[in-house]
């Protein structure tokens, strides 16, 4: 089943052509647990942000790297990048297939390979997965068309 809003936006994007862009931006966020199951544990919140781009390799598709912010030790509170540098990679397709590897200053964390989920599609603009302690959403939005001047 397609994700409609995730299709829309890939073919928003593959209009770009030339100095007229046709920009899409990606919101993620994970929510996740950590520590001993039997004890009180402070979950973590990522959110990252930031323009993907229309891949047709190995289908239709949404990537790009996103800025990362997190929360802190204060409850409610969330800081954005400072050293070393959060980021996320995702890959985004309208089949609810996501692809997301955390990084620290451009270096995938641990070494680890990218975390694949197939994600439920909820009212056609927003992906939502699990995966072990892990909770992520992915929502897109197609910002108005630019042109960026002369070549």
């Amino acid at each position: 089943m397609t994700c409609a809003e995730i299709a829309n936006a890939i073919a928003w994007n593959k209009q770009s052509k030339g100095n007229t862009l046709f920009p899409v931006v990606a919101y993620f966020t994970k929510h996740f647990g950590y520590g001993d199951p039997y004890t009180a544990s402070r979950d973590a919140v990522h959110y990252a942000s930031g323009q993907v781009f229309a891949v047709d390799a190995p289908s239709p598709h949404l990537a790009g790297t996103l800025k990362g912010a997190k929360n802190t030790d204060v409850y409610g509170e969330m800081v954005s990048n400072s050293h070393p540098e959060l980021t996320y990679q995702v890959e985004i397709f309208p089949d609810g297939k996501l692809s997301y590897l955390m990084m620290l200053d451009g270096h995938p964390v641990g070494g680890m390979p990218a975390t694949q989920v197939q994600a439920t599609c909820v009212q056609d603009v927003l992906l939502t997965a699990t995966q072990d302690r892990e909770v992520v959403a992915v929502g897109v939005a197609r910002k108005p068309a630019s042109d960026l001047g002369p070549p």
